[in-house]
């Protein structure tokens, strides 16, 4: 399910540019006010599969015109009093007008180094979700993350598009991320449909990638961890149940950072 938050502030509001953890500390709050034990398992833990742990919600940027970037204070400035924000969640059907009531009439309070802005929110709107079939287009939004670590490797590595491993890290993603979802029930790509043949896994790069690093400032932590991300348009071929999971957690990993947000493309 994805939900459009209309939401008002104070004009010339200022936040640092990178305020993906901040807005993510937001939903943790929100989901925490209906149900702490809830907020607390899926923040220390989430979902398991093959011993990945997944969030299954991901968000988009905050979106209102018209605003300044300060590039030597690292600040974005909301001139206007009205921003839009998406925040998408991989639930059950019957959990999704819990979701909606959950953000309905609340205040925001986005806090990071550079500037906080409490937001009211005046809209929740539940969008219609695609048509879902065997190959689809999307348009990244924020970046898609993808690493692996090898034996020589001290620490995982983030792969950009180009590199001979991303679509094998792309698609085992998006496998476990199924199973996450599904547990026992996931669909399986390799299902015969009613054509009588079985779905081959592709990735088509569309546009130029174009790299992203995002910074995360923890309390806990004397330095900030830059993480790196690639936005593109990409065409994928894969069981539609396993698309419709990628559009509601996101593309990648670090979802519940912010990234793999995509939107179709038509």
């Amino acid at each position: 399910m994805r939900l459009k938050l209309t939401l008002q502030c104070r004009p010339n509001s200022v936040l640092s540019l990178n305020y993906q953890y901040a807005l993510q500390a937001v939903i943790y709050k929100v989901l925490e006010r209906a149900d702490p034990v809830f907020s607390h398992w899926l923040h220390e833990k989430g979902y398991e599969a093959s011993g990945k742990l997944f969030k299954l919600f991901t968000f988009s940027d905050l979106q209102g015109l018209p605003y300044g970037i300060d590039r030597y204070a690292q600040t974005i400035c909301f001139q206007g009093s009205t921003v839009y924000w998406q925040v998408s969640f991989c639930v059950d059907k019957d959990v999704e007008k819990f979701i909606v009531g959950l953000f309905q009439n609340q205040q925001l309070e986005v806090v990071t180094p550079n500037g906080k802005v409490v937001f009211t929110v005046q809209g929740v709107e539940m969008l219609s979700p695609p048509p879902f079939g065997d190959t689809m287009r999307f348009k990244a939004i924020t970046p898609i993350c993808l690493s692996e670590q090898t034996d020589t490797d001290k620490q995982a590595q983030y792969r950009d598009p180009a590199h001979p491993n991303f679509e094998k890290l792309f698609f085992g993603n998006l496998e476990n991320k199924c199973k996450a979802a599904y547990g026992d029930n996931s669909p399986n790509p390799s299902i015969t449909k009613s054509l009588n043949h079985a779905i081959t896994q592709s990735l088509k790069i569309l546009t130029a990638p174009r790299m992203k690093g995002l910074m995360t400032y923890k309390k806990n932590l004397a330095r900030p961890i830059k993480t790196i991300g690639y936005t593109f348009d990409f065409e994928v071929t894969a069981d539609p149940a396993w698309l419709r999971v990628a559009y509601d957690a996101g593309f990648g990993i670090k979802n519940s950072g912010g990234f793999g947000f995509c939107e179709v493309v038509n």
